[in-house]
């Protein structure tokens, strides 16, 4: 039902700007915090592209530079979709479809890769949600090739009693996940139930 609700979210969320906010806290050998980042993005459509604008960190307005950067960059994704020929658009809509079909697949995959247990009730946001673990299903198969790691993390998530909705994500790592040339272990918690207002 959730991953019913995430498909549908994608199709909504193209008609609203929305907050989104990070929550990293990365982890020495031990499994012992060593330092937190906090980013908070708004979430913005842009010639039918969801962009996102980092607004603040750690909790904190970005200062001058920082922000400039960030609207540099929304400036130049509006010029180069208003210069952008009928068959590059085109091109562009079949890769964004695409993108979120195998997004779609990867929340059915995440359904499929997990045993879920209630584990009680808490308040998100001032709303009840429930509370549910995920830990990773013996003998699971990934079918994509973006669904390897997905034994190596286990979470929590709050789902909204109300609208069904993820209201709170929250993953860690349980085996050293390797990222670019280095390797590490992280924990990652997200505020999924952000305000949306729409536009």
């Amino acid at each position: 039902m959730v991953a019913e609700k995430d498909s549908a979210n994608d199709k909504r969320l193209r008609d609203y700007t929305y907050v989104e906010r990070e929550v990293e806290n990365k982890l020495d050998g031990k499994g012992q915090t060593k330092s937190v980042e906090v980013k908070t993005f708004e979430i913005l459509e842009i010639y039918g592209e969801p962009v996102r604008r980092m607004i603040e960190k750690d909790d904190k307005s970005l200062d001058s530079g920082d922000a400039a950067k960030e609207e540099e960059k929304i400036q130049k994704i509006i010029d180069k979709r208003k210069n952008e020929s009928e068959d590059d658009r085109r091109k562009r809509e079949e890769k964004e479809e695409k993108e979120r079909e195998d997004g779609r697949k990867f929340v059915q995959e995440v359904a499929d890769a997990y045993d879920f247990k209630l584990v009680g009730t808490e308040l998100v946001s001032g709303r009840e949600a429930w509370v549910i673990d995920g830990e990773p299903r013996p003998g699971y198969e990934p079918k994509m090739k973006e669904a390897k790691f997905l034994p190596k993390f286990h979470g929590r998530v709050w789902i909204d009693k109300g609208d069904l909705q993820l209201a709170k994500l929250d993953i860690e790592a349980i085996d050293t996940v390797s990222v670019g040339a280095g390797a590490h272990s992280q924990r990652l918690a997200s505020d999924a139930g952000t305000d949306a207002g729409e536009r």
